[in-house]
Order: C-alpha cells, then sequence, then structure tokens
C-alpha cells in the first residue's frame, strides 16, 4: 500500500532531541520550547525512518542545502519547537511544530565540497584509467571555484 503526504505531515512531531541537549549546529545555541528553527532532515534510499541531523538557530538559519548527500532524500524545514512529555520515563524532548519546507534534494544529487588551487576548469579535464583491456573514461569530481564560494 502507497501512501502520499506532505512534508508538513511527514515532519510534524518529528524529535529533534532532549530538551537542554540540542544545540544550535553553527553557534552552539541552546535550544528551548516555542524557540524558531531550522532543521535538516533526512532519509536513506533504503530506510523507511526520518531523522533529524542539524538544527540551527534564528540567526545562523542557511537558505539551502548546500551539499546533497547521495543516497539520501534531504529535506530542510524551518519551524517551531514543542515539548513532547513521556510520563512514564520523565523525559521531555524537543519536536517540530508547524514545519515549512524551504528546500530538497533527491536521494540521486550529490556534490563534491572539494577545493582546489587550480586553474583549470573541472569540465575539460579527464582521466583515463586502463583496467584489464577496457578503457574506463572518468571524469574529476566536482569542484568549487571562486566566483562560488562564500567569503
Amino acid at each position: 500500500m502507497l501512501l502520499e503526504a506532505t512534508p508538513t505531515q511527514l515532519l510534524e512531531g518529528l524529535s529533534v532531541g532532549t530538551q537542554g541537549s540540542t544545540h544550535c549546529q553553527w553557534c552552539d545555541y541552546e535550544f528551548y520550547e516555542g524557540d524558531t528553527a531550522t532543521v535538516l532532515i533526512s532519509r536513506p534510499a533504503d530506510a523507511d525512518c526520518w531523522i533529524v541531523h542539524r538544527a540551527y538557530c534564528a540567526s545562523c538559519d542557511p537558505s539551502a542545502i548546500a551539499g546533497p548527500t547521495l543516497g539520501c532524500t534531504e529535506l530542510l524545514a524551518r519551524c517551531r519547537l514543542g515539548t513532547r512529555a513521556d510520563l512514564a520515563a520523565q523525559q521531555t524532548e524537543l519536536v517540530v511544530l508547524e514545519p515549512k519546507l524551504q528546500d530538497a534534494s533527491e536521494p540521486a544529487e550529490s556534490q563534491s565540497a572539494l577545493e582546489t588551487d587550480e586553474d583549470t576548469d573541472p569540465a575539460s579535464v579527464t582521466q583515463s584509467l586502463e583496467t584489464e583491456g577496457v578503457e574506463i573514461e572518468t571524469l574529476p569530481p566536482r569542484l568549487r571555484t571562486s566566483d562560488s564560494r562564500a567569503d
């Protein structure tokens, strides 16, 4: 049976972490109930559950997924954080509330984050490998150029 769901339905109530131990990935701000956060959520192609990998505070809010992970569907969503309590265990955790999707990447998308000082065009360079009489031509990983760096 195939079920369809919107990103809001998928992400609503997803655990971000426990209160007191969940921090912004970049500035180490400690999150509390009611805070606005941006969360990076992913799901490997062979899995059926979504996992929050990173949380960012409002001042560190990334606008897009910078380097998609090959083999994972990733979602970047802005949300409000709420608290879910487990009374039997006497524990609370922060959860996603009212998520708004900002960016998404498919499992087939990936980009290398390597940098180089060489002045060559990576699209024009190929390497030829000889393997048991079979010639394999490969392109080097995509490299960031000086105009795409955030200075």
